[in-house]
């Protein structure tokens, strides 16, 4: 291979790479509001029995996780209490990147264990991937969570993943996490907390821009 022509493949090569990083920078820049805002989140969508209250940031929270658009949310039926939080980012902002592994651990909560896991879910076109976790509190108990990134139109269930995608252009992105404290065994508990990200995700995907 001649040295024109070389040369001329590393032009390419630098030329498509500039392209992808400033379609990502742009992408980042581009401030994008939910298709629905998440206040309009139904509250019946575990179903007869159960009572909700939506539970707001205090402001220095909310300076913290530089949230666009939020929902937090609190379940009961009288004997089960459940947590769902999403937080909606409408554009790229690592400062923004908050999770179970940065918010729990924070809270005083000791990670035991976690996986990804692929919930079945009828009826949704999307793979429903989660980083299924255990925490113990310092003082006694536990918290089972289920928790996943979405943005380009999948379910991520680790940051470092979606970090590594960031130069392709993320235009916006949101943390999705169910959380409860046990319910029985600990097979019942993870079962209790993927049936609620069964029955909610069909009804929260319309709140995302496509």
């Amino acid at each position: 291979m001649s040295r024109s022509t070389v040369l001329a493949a590393i032009l390419v090569t630098a030329f498509g790479l500039r392209l992808v990083l400033e379609r990502g920078r742009e992408t980042a820049s581009a401030s994008l509001p939910p298709a629905i805002p998440l206040s309009q989140f139904p509250r019946d969508v575990l179903g007869e029995g159960w009572e909700c209250r939506d539970v707001e940031l205090s402001e220095e929270v909310k300076s913290v996780a530089k949230v666009t658009d939020y929902l937090q949310r609190v379940f009961t039926d009288g004997k089960r209490t459940l947590w769902l939080y999403v937080g909606y980012v409408g554009r790229w902002n690592p400062g923004a990147i908050h999770h179970p592994g940065v918010c729990f651990a924070n809270a005083g909560l000791e990670l035991q264990e976690e996986r990804a896991v692929l919930i079945p879910a009828p009826g949704v076109s999307k793979e429903l991937w989660f980083n299924q976790a255990r925490w113990r509190r310092t003082l006694g108990g536990e918290v089972h969570s289920l928790s996943a990134f979405y943005y380009r139109g999948k379910f991520e269930p680790f940051v470092w993943k979606m970090r590594a995608e960031r130069a392709l252009g993320i235009a916006y992105f949101a943390i999705i996490t169910v959380s409860a404290e046990p319910i029985g065994t600990e097979a019942e508990t993870r079962a209790f907390c993927e049936d609620v990200v069964r029955r909610a995700i069909p009804r929260l995907l319309p709140h995302f821009p496509p």
